[in-house]
């Protein structure tokens, strides 16, 4: 009877023995699996980092800076009609300008620049030709 209980008592913990080993082995297999997947987006990330970082050294201009740099003049209110300093570019792109802006859109006859401005200050695009 002893012999018995000794018996079941060995199983048992063989038993316990090999869950706790395949708990062990399971434990590890999900840290690995976790493992290759982090580290394959971290490579990932470096990879596209080290793209990006290549394309912003190269992103310079191809020739000669041909651009001129002007002096902000303001952005001063005005009366309509009122004289003022003359601009220093052309087209001004600060300095003074009427109270209301143009409306947005196309036109076939010129606006006075002092119009304009004003929407660039709203930041606007002003195309003329």
């Amino acid at each position: 009877m002893e012999e018995t209980k000794n018996n079941y008592e060995l199983k048992k913990q063989e038993r316990e023995k090999t869950r706790e080993r395949e708990r062990r082995q399971d434990n590890f297999a999900k840290i690995h699996k976790s493992l290759v997947r982090y580290g394959f987006w971290i490579l990932t990330l470096v990879v596209i980092g080290y793209g990006v970082f290549l394309l912003a050294q190269t992103a310079g201009p191809d020739g000669e800076d041909f651009s001129t740099r002007y002096e902000i003049q303001g952005r001063d209110h005005i009366a309509d009609g009122a004289l003022h300093l003359p601009y220093n570019s052309n087209p001004p792109s600060s300095g003074w300008h009427y109270a209301s802006p143009a409306h947005g859109g196309f036109y076939e006859e010129s606006l006075p620049d002092e119009r304009v401005i004003h929407n660039l200050e709203h930041g606007d695009i002003w195309i003329a030709y």
